[in-house]
């Protein structure tokens, strides 16, 4: 078993492929099955194969060197020009910055569906990246990012849909055969329940709070779709006002400020509320609220 670097030269007109292996023997072998079964990943290297023939191919060993050094001295030969039929230009990542056609792309996504990682994968990757701090650069690139972020054609159609013929009635049956019904999905949350374990359990049957859950749905009329739609302005407007400065002002004057609405949510208040009580000018939790004057770089409003 030899380890080092081997060249497959066209002898008609000099072209070669250059590749590394630490064992160059049984690499060749591979190379020469997949050659004469059609089957190679280089499409060049076939191609020219088909096209002149087995007889006007050698394979030769290049020079042998330690399996550390096999990918140093196979880069120094394709950046000095050698490797006419290799695909890529870089050693370490032999598919960097090759093209793929679209039905290559089709077909790589097709083998893709369906398939689920393992839980070791899963575990792997979370404890990769498990503790890592965000840098100052990248939150203000996210910042700006979900600032400008725009919903989509779809999401603004069902959305319309929804508002527009759909309401939403929350039927909550217990096990003693109470039923509870309520007028919107808001309502069961701000009775303290927790929405998506209520559209698991209608989905499901599965009892939540020890009571099994129906959604129920029927049309609305046209004033109350222009009250829903005023709502769902409200919610873009919170989801949008998330990173955006934000002051509380008290009876006594005084100011307090915050960074994004992320921020005022933490110390318990309702950002829908907050919204409204910036768009209505009314006071919310005994003070009024107003978004900040813009930071340099910032986004404005």
């Amino acid at each position: 078993m030899a380890s080092g670097i081997y060249l497959i030269r066209n002898t008609v007109n000099g072209h070669c492929y250059v590749g590394s292996s630490v064992d160059i023997e049984h690499r060749w072998e591979q190379h020469h099955s997949s050659l004469k079964n059609g089957s190679h990943k280089n499409r060049y290297l076939q191609a020219a194969w088909n096209l002149y023939g087995e007889g006007n191919f050698s394979f030769e060993v290049d020079g042998l060197c330690p399996p550390s050094e096999l990918r140093a001295i196979e880069q120094r030969l394709l950046d000095m020009g050698a490797g006419e039929y290799n695909l890529s230009r870089d050693a370490t990542a032999p598919w960097r910055g090759v093209k793929r056609s679209p039905e290559t792309c089709a077909k790589i996504g097709l083998a893709q569906i369906g398939r689920k990682q393992s839980r070791e994968t899963v575990e792997k990757r979370i404890a990769k990246v498990s503790g890592q701090k965000r840098t100052p650069e990248q939150l203000e690139r996210l910042r700006k990012a979900a600032v400008d972020k725009q919903p989509g054609k779809l999401c603004l159609e069902r959305a319309h849909y929804t508002t527009r013929n759909i309401a939403t009635k929350i039927e909550m049956v217990t096990t003693d055969g109470c039923t509870t019904t309520f007028p919107s999905m808001s309502a069961a949350v701000e009775a303290g329940f927790h929405s998506t374990s209520i559209r698991r359990s209608a989905k499901t049957s599965e009892p939540y709070k020890e009571a099994r859950w129906t959604i129920k749905t029927a049309h609305i009329t046209e004033a109350q779709a222009h009250g829903r739609e005023v709502g769902i302005q409200t919610l873009l407007a919170a989801n949008k006002a998330r990173c955006t400065a934000i002051e509380a002002v008290a009876f006594d004057g005084t100011v307090t400020k915050f960074g994004s609405m992320n921020e005022v949510m933490r110390t318990g208040c309702n950002n829908t509320r907050v919204v409204r009580a910036i768009n209505e000018n009314r006071r919310y939790r005994g003070k009024t609220w107003r978004y900040a004057p813009p930071l340099s770089g910032g986004a404005k409003r």
